[in-house]
């Protein structure tokens, strides 16, 4: 990678932050995770998806991944059997949406070494919006 800045920007879950360029050097070595050998991800633009409950939906990962978030917690969906992570797939599967699904979900690769410097790449990023379902038309005329 042709270094031709002294200070680089990243983008990451919240405010950019600066490396120098010493830093810059140390996060290339350090960098193991899924993507080794390639560069830093960018942040993710947010996909809005919006639903009605009832719906069923699926989001995708990008990449082999650690975690769900859902509004920067982690998530791991065991609602009743509605919402999973089926086998090696890296997509979050909703049977059935409910309003209280609504939020902000991400898949992310975290750092437990507190040697390095990116902990913290999110791969994918969501804003689920659920509406409520309208009345029923059955039964009027």
């Amino acid at each position: 990678m042709a270094i031709t800045h002294t200070e680089h920007r990243f983008t990451w879950n919240g405010p950019p932050f600066r490396l120098r360029r010493d830093e810059l050097q140390h996060v290339e070595k350090r960098w193991n995770g899924p993507i080794a050998g390639q560069p830093l991800p960018a942040a993710p633009p947010t996909k809005i998806i919006n639903a009605t409950e009832g719906d069923a939906i699926s989001l995708d990962c990008d990449h082999r991944f650690l975690a769900w978030k859902k509004n920067g917690a982690l998530f791991k969906p065991s609602v009743g059997g509605r919402i999973e992570i089926p086998g090696r797939d890296n997509s979050l599967h909703f049977y059935y949406v409910e309003d209280t699904d609504s939020g902000r979900y991400s898949c992310h690769w975290t750092s437990s070494n507190p040697e390095d410097i990116v902990r913290d790449v999110i791969f994918n990023d969501y804003q689920l919006n659920v509406r409520q379902a309208g009345p029923s038309m059955e039964g009027q005329s």
